[in-house]
């Protein structure tokens, strides 16, 4: 079972082009929200900027100026970071989820100049777990009621859902790379009998990649899904979610 679940936004920490005066750290965050809170964690470190010099890969920041980054999105946790060229901004940050060990980081922003554009840097994985989170509102508008939505990296796991009685559907969304279709399946089983109910079935000519199933659960129970990739590789991100 996949434990960490990384919703990669990535953000990069750059001068906006309608504020010549703000700065940056020069670092790419990701927010991880494994373990019931979500924490941003460095995903990348542009070379010769004020996180260069202090940070590194795969640090996770814990406080921006004595105020914690627990829970915060990632346009909070920028907007605690940015600020005035030339000021300082203190961060506390640690190699480790927890914080053990936390050590404390003076730096002075500069102004950031991103690849080709000059601002934030869009992501294929942000762009597809909001495009899924539409898909998801748009079940809520329909009179859906959503049990329960996940979202991961590729990879093989199985996680349980509440059940009453009743029919389920399933949705999962996968980001694959052009051709690769398939790369990840679904199957939905029953946990009290500890056996299959069904297998998503690939619904043809979707993109990205969608599976879609129908499930009736004529006492109330828990219903799990099990996630088997096929082509690792192929697969970048998926999403799922469970409504009735």
């Amino acid at each position: 079972m996949k434990k960490s679940i990384l919703i990669s936004l990535l953000c990069l920490l750059v001068v906006m082009a309608r504020a010549q005066n703000i700065g940056g750290i020069g670092a790419m965050l990701a927010i991880d929200s494994s373990n019931g809170y979500t924490l941003p964690v460095i995903r990348n470190i542009l070379p010769n900027s004020p996180a260069a010099a202090n940070l590194k890969d795969s640090m996770y920041i814990l406080k921006v100026n004595n105020v914690s980054c627990k829970g915060k999105t990632i346009e909070e946790v920028v907007g605690m970071i940015r600020g005035e060229v030339g000021s300082h901004v203190k961060l506390l940050a640690a190699d480790n989820k927890p914080g053990k060990h936390a050590k404390d980081y003076d730096l002075v922003r500069a102004t950031i100049q991103a690849p080709n554009s000059g601002s934030i840097v869009s992501d294929p994985i942000d762009v597809f777990q909001k495009a899924c989170e539409g898909e998801t509102k748009v079940l809520r508008r329909k009179g859906y009621g959503i049990v329960k939505t996940f979202h991961s990296d590729c990879g093989s796991f199985f996680f349980n859902f509440n059940a009453d009685t009743g029919t389920y559907n399933i949705a999962m969304y996968a980001l694959e790379e052009k051709g690769s279709v398939g790369a990840v399946t679904a199957s939905v089983y029953d946990s009290r009998k500890e056996e299959r109910m069904i297998k998503l079935v690939q619904v043809a000519g979707s993109n990205p990649a969608l599976q879609r199933g129908e499930i009736t659960f004529n006492n109330a129970g828990v219903g799990g899904i099990k996630t088997e990739v096929v082509n690792a590789q192929k697969c970048k991100a998926i999403y799922i979610v469970v409504y009735k």
